[in-house]
Order: structure tokens, then C-alpha cells, then sequence
């Protein structure tokens, strides 16, 4: 039933309502486990910063030192898999 009723949402309404509700957000994200491996490779302080401002993700993936970091982790993770 959910998914019926997200597929039925646009898209750009999901994306404005989450943004809106980002706690939900959170809360969804922690029933993952990729997502809490890497909470708990994080130390605590970048754990709470990241937690506290998670709404200027956006602008620093756009950052040439975001997209470094990008281009880093997704480097790493093809030769991990390889």
C-alpha cells in the first residue's frame, strides 16, 4: 500500500516533502545498515556535526573539496568490490 502511494507522488513533491521532514529522514535512514556502518565509522564529533548540518551536504558535494571527497570514497569502493 505505501508504495502505491509513493509511486504516486511526484517526485518533486517526495523530494519537498522530505526536505521538510528531515527527521523522518533519519529516522528511515537508521534502519539501514550501510547507513550506520558509516555513522560508526565516523568519530563522534563528526558524527554530530554532520547530524547538525546535514542541509549544507548539498553545497559542499558541490565544492571542489566535496567532490574530491566524492571522487576519493567512490575510487576506494570500486577497488574494495573489485
Amino acid at each position: 500500500m505505501l508504495e502505491d502511494i509513493l509511486r504516486s507522488v511526484p517526485p518533486d513533491t517526495l523530494a519537498h516533502v522530505l526536505q521538510q521532514n528531515q527527521h523522518i529522514v533519519l529516522a528511515t535512514l537508521h534502519k539501514f545498515k550501510a547507513y550506520r556502518s558509516f555513522g560508526q565509522a565516523l568519530n563522534d564529533a563528526q558524527q554530530l556535526n554532520l547530524s547538525n548540518n546535514l542541509g549544507k551536504l548539498n553545497d559542499f558535494f558541490k565544492s571542489d573539496d566535496g567532490k574530491a571527497v566524492v571522487d576519493m570514497f567512490g575510487s576506494e569502493f570500486i577497488k574494495f568490490c573489485a
